[in-house]
């Protein structure tokens, strides 16, 4: 899984160091800032998943940082643990109140503070799961109401185009026009399929299934159309399997929505790896293409229904695919960089 970038902000090289090479260590990347000013520019610049920062900075405190990164709706969610070698009761009440999720007197224990950190980063994590269901249930109920309202006039509109098409002769200039009608209301239907669909997904758990196995099914259906493509698939499976309970065609459904839109962003060719680990208590399948990548303002809407930046579907293969794999208790992320491929990272808990 991608690992967890911290930003470590203090004004003494020495504990910078000391924090970089344990944190590294202990399996996250890092990046350091020395003072207020800077550390305000790498937070803007990384969008670390965790800040630990040091009160008495040259330039901004961290008590003016804290208030700056709280008032910006980029920064406002990240956690915050504040170093300080003072021990007043005042000014941890102070940064407790500015924002901060804790706060950690120099010197400190580093399995305390690992632990701590370990434990902000989790709560962020379940916080954006709950906020990911709530706005996909949202979602859902007004997707339907506009699908029912669409539905009706649709139907009008490609009646009649079919039947001014049939009336059309083939060298009348008006026809491309009808003939593009038709292929967007035709879209359209699709799209309200889908969403009706997507409504009605219901998850029928009822065996148990080996999750490598279960890949290598749903890869032996991609080897020519791949192959077409001028896309090489890797496949690395972990030599340690689980099994879940699962509805084996949603969970294939979803793992081929994912796929497709994977070989969808290699017009050109390229490489799409399928691989799982066990790490950290937790199962991964990680689903890795060399694609065109997405932009990283793009990244947080991705899941929303009808996003999408391909000139055909219905921008619904990520939401379906959210909604079956939450189904089955896991947890979908994506992660992304443009022109350098795209990697969604499923995970499943072991206990």
């Amino acid at each position: 899984m991608g690992k967890k970038l911290i930003l470590i902000a203090d004004d003494e090289i020495d504990n910078v160091i000391l924090l970089q090479k344990r944190l590294r260590a202990s399996g996250f990347d890092t990046v350091e800032a020395y003072d207020g000013n800077e550390t305000i520019e790498k937070v803007f610049q990384c969008n670390p998943d965790l800040i630990l920062l040091d009160i008495m900075m040259p330039g901004k405190d961290g008590y003016e940082v804290l208030q700056i990164l709280r008032t910006n709706e980029k920064t406002k969610d990240i956690p915050v643990i504040m170093l300080t070698a003072r021990a007043e009761i005042p000014d941890k009440v102070k940064g407790l109140e500015l924002g901060a999720e804790d706060y950690v007197t120099k010197p400190f224990d580093y399995n305390e503070l690992l632990a701590r950190i370990n434990s902000h980063l989790e709560s962020k994590r379940e916080v954006e799961e709950k906020i990911k269901l709530e706005k996909l249930a949202a979602l859902s109920t007004m997707m339907e109401g506009v699908a029912h309202e669409v539905r009706n006039p649709l139907v009008v509109i490609g009646g009649f185009t079919k039947k001014l098409l049939s009336m059309t002769p083939d060298d009348d200039p008006r026809r491309l026009y009808l003939e593009m009608i038709q292929k967007e209301a035709e879209r359209l239907d699709k799209m309200i399929k889908d969403i009706y669909e997507f409504k009605i997904i219901t998850l029928n758990i009822n065996e148990k299934v080996s999750i490598n196995k279960c890949l290598e099914e749903i890869i032996a259906n991609y080897t020519d159309i791949c192959k077409e493509n001028k896309i090489n698939i890797v496949l690395e499976l972990a030599k340690q399997d689980i099994s879940i309970d699962m509805d084996k065609k949603l969970f294939m459904r979803a793992i081929k929505n994912i796929i497709n839109n994977s070989i969808e962003a290699m017009p050109n060719g390229g490489e799409l790896k399928i691989s799982t680990e066990i790490s950290d208590n937790k199962f991964y399948i990680y689903i890795k293409d060399t694609g065109i990548g997405i932009e990283e303002e793009d990244l947080k809407y991705i899941f929303d229904p009808f996003f999408t930046s391909k000139m055909e579907g219905t921008g619904l293969g990520l939401t379906q695919a959210l909604k079956i794999i939450q189904g089955h208790k896991g947890t979908l992320t994506i992660t992304s960089k443009k022109n350098f491929g795209t990697t969604a990272i499923i995970s499943f808990n072991l206990s």
